[in-house]
């Protein structure tokens, strides 16, 4: 059998009426959707009182759990934020490196995951950052 090898270069440039679209044409229609705006105002909280419920509280407690065990089976390290300005969590996992190969650890992973908003990779020194973003917070009732 012969070995087949995928590659796809997304480095080039783009072609046909995409390509052409300058910078301002492109702000332009941005601007006419009404994404420039939003794009453009201030990272300001979210505006209310917040609070949080027994179901997310549940959820990050259990997130929380994952992102420990996935910490010590690679030795890595994990960090909490809880921001009550910006009313955002997240769980930061440092590791030294993402390898996910045991079944294991693709269920761990897959577990996070479901339960997460999003998930990040991000290169650091020494290796990699996973950052797992949670829904914390709800508009609370008046």
């Amino acid at each position: 059998m012969k070995t087949v090898v995928f590659e796809r270069d997304y480095s080039i440039p783009l072609q046909g009426p995409a390509a052409a679209l300058s910078y301002e044409e492109a702000a332009e229609k941005m601007r006419a959707l009404g994404i420039l705006e939003l794009l453009e105002q201030p990272d300001a909280p979210p505006p209310g009182p917040r609070e949080v419920t027994p179901e997310h509280q549940a959820n990050y407690e259990h997130t929380l759990a994952l992102c420990c065990l996935l910490a010590r089976r690679q030795a890595g390290r994990v960090r909490v934020l809880v921001d009550r300005v910006r009313w955002e969590c997240t769980i930061q996992v440092d590791l030294r490196r993402a390898i996910f190969e045991l079944k294991s650890d693709l269920a761990l992973l897959a577990d996070v995951t479901e339960h997460s908003l999003g998930l990040t990779f991000s290169p650091r020194p020494g290796g990699v950052s996973m950052e797992v973003r949670l829904n914390y917070f709800t508009q609370a009732l008046s």
